[in-house]
């Protein structure tokens, strides 16, 4: 029996390290922004001054971060001065899709990762959205708006 039970462990052992646990996936992360972060745990590491953080580096002329109604980060909008040279702006904009949004996209099945660039003249914007996050509110305000039409 005993001669049974070792080969088990080893098979479990194995299989341990080669797949994580859910609680060991990394989560999102932008420059250390992480969703589900609260106000007061982002505020500990950006300057936020409302909902914007000052001075995000990185080449950014802004970083705005959206909270849900507990108060959790759900959005993450980055932007960055619009090019002038139409050549210049469709190399940034690859340079976006193939640092950001392409692997983004692979790894984080629940992040939806966009470029808007066509809201602001003078800016383009990356736009991180935790799907689970923002699908949880609207059902939320939905079920608040439900009850109200009783």
């Amino acid at each position: 029996m005993r001669l049974f039970r070792l080969p088990v462990l080893i098979c479990a052992l194995v299989c341990s390290l080669a797949a994580p646990c859910p609680a060991q996936e990394e989560r999102f992360s932008f420059y250390g922004l992480a969703f589900g972060t609260t106000r007061a745990e982002a505020a500990k590491l950006v300057q936020l001054q409302g909902t914007l953080v000052n001075n995000p580096g990185h080449g950014m002329s802004e970083l705005e971060l959206v909270f849900d109604r507990e108060d959790l980060l759900m959005e993450i909008r980055a932007s960055w001065p619009r090019p002038d040279d139409p050549l210049h702006y469709q190399g940034f904009l690859r340079a976006l899709r193939e640092k950001f949004v392409t692997p983004v996209s692979a790894k984080y099945p629940s992040v939806s990762a966009t470029i808007d660039e066509y809201s602001n003249r003078a800016a383009v914007r990356l736009v991180f959205l935790a799907t689970g996050l923002r699908e949880r509110n609207i059902e939320f305000h939905k079920n608040k708006y439900l009850k109200m039409m009783e």
